[in-house]
């Protein structure tokens, strides 16, 4: 018993095509539009709304990490440097320099739970307010 492979087996069909020179049933004719390309970084000013979900995120991520990072996490938030902030969050280094300061300290602020040893109630708290009642610059 045995496989017989042959190479007509395995042929597909060719189409062959007479001509191309009939252009007349093209559906667009007119030229191509260029494209365009939008860059990550925001060109406006981010809404209080907007800064209230990255501030309520930025908080609750960060005391979600001192549960299991304790002081360790709490060195890392307050150590962090503006421009990793920024990339993080998409915001603009300078015309952000006020929100990118807020987050920081937040974000320090919500991992001393955890370095006390309470970091599940730190999360809690930081998850359960809500985005309306945060303060943002």
């Amino acid at each position: 018993m045995g496989l017989n492979i042959s190479g007509v087996s395995f042929s597909t069909p060719i189409c062959k095509v007479n001509s191309a020179a009939n252009t007349n049933k093209v559906a667009f004719k007119g030229e191509l539009e260029k494209d365009t390309v939008e860059l990550s970084k925001q060109e406006s000013e981010l809404t209080k709304k907007e800064k209230q979900e990255i501030a309520k995120s930025a908080r609750t991520n960060a005391a979600g990490w001192s549960i299991l990072g304790g002081v360790i996490s709490t060195i890392y938030y307050a150590t962090r440097s503006n421009k990793t902030i920024a990339e993080k969050y998409d915001l603009d280094i300078e015309k952000d320099k006020a929100f990118i300061k807020q987050i920081k300290n937040d974000q320090t602020l919500w991992t001393i739970p955890g370095a006390l040893g309470f970091g599940i109630l730190g999360w809690v708290a930081a998850a359960c307010i809500g985005k309306e009642n945060i303060d943002v610059v």
